[in-house]
């Protein structure tokens, strides 16, 4: 093989930049199997995950391992690569914006985390009282309620945490972020809890796939 057809000394002499998603997945492989090369395995994980509906950066361990010749070991080295690029994100985004006082800024955050993630899932932010992140904490997942139970997890971790206040945000696997009839429900009723407790809910954040819709600029909170 030419030098320039070989991942690793392409990345070396041109430059991440210039290689494509095979040929830096076929990096993060290292070897391919038997019969096939690094960049071919690259491809048939590629091609795998295409014909399940999934892209690289939604798959999970599991997803990965279902193409021969993934083992454990290369499907735990891709998804720690995807992990690693999610938390450059972060990252970037808590360095250029300092505080989370715009819909936005949340929607930035935690966008590449949560808009693959195949069940819905109940997420609540703490602040402090300068607006600035917390924590993150996962409330419940497999759908929306208001149950008392998901109200005192969500006041317990803000006491716990000593939160001035909160923004909550959940995903829709379909990807539209459209906010549903029990969404806006479910937003009043901890607003009202919020209120009662005096650690208010500033916002709730429905995120889709690459799109976002604030339910306090929809005038909700």
């Amino acid at each position: 093989m030419d030098t320039f057809q070989r991942p690793r000394e392409k990345f070396i002499a041109l430059g991440g930049d210039k290689l494509d998603i095979a040929e830096i997945l076929a990096i993060l492989l290292r070897t391919g199997c038997k019969g096939q090369s690094s960049i071919s395995l690259a491809k048939e994980l590629l091609q795998n995950l295409s014909m399940r509906g999934l892209q690289l950066n939604s798959a999970t361990i599991d997803d990965c391992m279902q193409v021969k010749g993934i083992g454990e070991d290369k499907a735990v080295t891709i998804g720690a690569a995807i992990e690693l690029g999610r938390r450059l994100v972060e990252t970037k985004v808590l360095e250029e914006h300092k505080d989370f006082t715009s819909p936005e800024t949340v929607a930035l955050y935690v966008m590449e985390r949560v808009r693959h993630w195949r069940e819905e899932h109940f997420m609540a932010m703490y602040l402090t009282a300068k607006n600035t992140l917390i924590s993150i904490e996962e409330i419940s997942k497999g759908g929306l309620t208001s149950s008392l139970a998901e109200q005192r997890v969500v006041f317990r971790y803000a006491i716990a945490h000593n939160a001035a206040s909160i923004i909550l945000f959940h995903n829709h696997p379909s990807g539209d972020s459209t906010p549903s009839q029990n969404d806006i429900r479910v937003t009043k009723v901890f607003r009202d809890a919020g209120q009662l407790m005096g650690i208010p809910i500033i916002d709730h954040i429905v995120i889709g796939d690459k799109n976002y819709t604030s339910l306090c600029e929809k005038g909700y909170v």
